[in-house]
């Protein structure tokens, strides 16, 4: 019998165009990922652009998660947008009250809206 362990942790990727940045946030995200997730915050609001947030793929998210969404939605010129956020990330962006502060998208926008010809940093 085969047997199959999801890795525990999570990871970033920033994919950035001329119109947009995307954070690609999957697995848990945790203050155990804190050197990837930072870097790669930093570079998004560093473009100036408007800012996906695709958390399609998150499992977990933690205060330090919230946080890093906080730190978005205060540093970034433009509205944050969630891709899919599951129920989880739905119920903490209730409670922080930080869903009157980002739009939430229930279906992706695609990738020609978000990353036309744009390039893809992984950190």
């Amino acid at each position: 019998m085969e047997s199959t362990t999801e890795e525990p942790y999570g990871s970033v990727a920033l994919i950035t165009s001329h119109g947009r940045s995307r954070l690609v946030l999957t697995g848990e995200i945790d203050l155990g990922v804190k050197t990837q997730v930072q870097p790669a915050v930093d570079e998004a609001l560093g473009r100036n652009l408007p800012i996906d947030v695709d958390a399609r793929e998150l499992r977990f998210m933690d205060s330090f998660g919230i946080a890093t969404l906080a730190v978005l939605v205060r540093r970034s010129p433009h509205r944050v947008r969630l891709i899919q956020p599951p129920e989880l990330v739905r119920f903490l962006l209730d409670v922080t009250r930080l869903d009157s502060l980002v739009d939430v998208l229930d279906e992706d926008p695609g990738p020609n809206e978000a990353h036309p010809a744009g390039h893809t940093t992984d950190v």
